[in-house]
């Protein structure tokens, strides 16, 4: 049972029955990578964007994980890490040769070609190098404004390392708040349309949907990777601010 909460005067109760699947990651803020490469159409599918550092490891070597496009990078073995949908599956899309994440080669998968293919327009740096400009990387907005008449839900809100039908999550831990999106996920090797996919964005005091959830407002239905890109219902705001 997917219900709707009463947030601080709204009358109003609803229902989801979407069935959706939510993955954690992590809850602990660590530094990020970032990665860049230049568009190109033999390129499938472009890796570029923020890489939160999570505190999970394998094989004793970090990982990270792209809120914006979904892929994890994580070792493939001592002298090699992969670029994949899967944190630890053997299918990747790029691989980074050698035992320095920052320095190996990346060798990115090529369609036209059907091999993995060495691209000097891909690069990786920390977070904060001054030679790199972060501004040249779309990713996902790292931090949010609620405006609501709303008073436990209005606040700033902040990305963390978890995904929920393949989009970030956000979270205000003063009010103990999440912003989530609730929709279905696309079956395996099916293209489904964007409305086929469509879902809502939702504000909740709970990201454990996995059985059921709770929630105080919603979007309407969208098929927006971020909660800035769609109409909110209640009157409610939802923007992007500076970290």
């Amino acid at each position: 049972m997917h219900k709707k909460l009463k947030p601080l005067s709204s009358p109003r109760a609803k229902t989801l029955g979407n069935k959706m699947t939510i993955s954690t990651l992590a809850d602990e803020q660590l530094p990020d990578i970032f990665i860049f490469n230049a568009p190109s159409g033999t390129l499938q599918p472009r890796i570029h964007g923020r890489y939160k550092h999570l505190p999970k490891t394998l094989l004793k070597k970090d990982c990270f994980y792209c809120t914006h496009n979904g892929f994890y990078v994580y070792p493939l073995n001592d002298n090699e890490y992969g670029i994949g949908r899967r944190l630890g599956g053997e299918s990747v899309v790029a691989k980074i040769k050698g035992n320095d994440i920052l320095i190996g080669d990346i060798l990115v998968w090529s369609q036209q070609d059907q091999d993995y293919i060495k691209y000097d327009d891909v690069d990786i740096w920390v977070d904060g190098d001054p030679e790199h400009d972060a501004g040249e990387i779309d990713y996902a907005p790292q931090a949010l404004q609620v405006k609501s008449k709303f008073d436990n839900i209005k606040g700033g809100y902040c990305i963390i390392a978890k995904t929920c039908c393949e989009r970030p999550v956000y979270y205000n831990e003063e009010r103990a708040m999440y912003i989530l999106f609730v929709g279905p996920l696309p079956a395996a090797g099916t293209t489904e349309s964007e409305a086929e996919l469509s879902g809502n964005w939702i504000i909740s005091p709970t990201d454990n949907i996995t059985t059921g959830h709770t929630y105080l407002v919603e979007s309407k239905k969208t098929a927006a990777t971020f909660p800035t890109e769609c109409v909110w219902t209640d009157g409610v705001v939802v923007e992007e601010v500076s970290v």
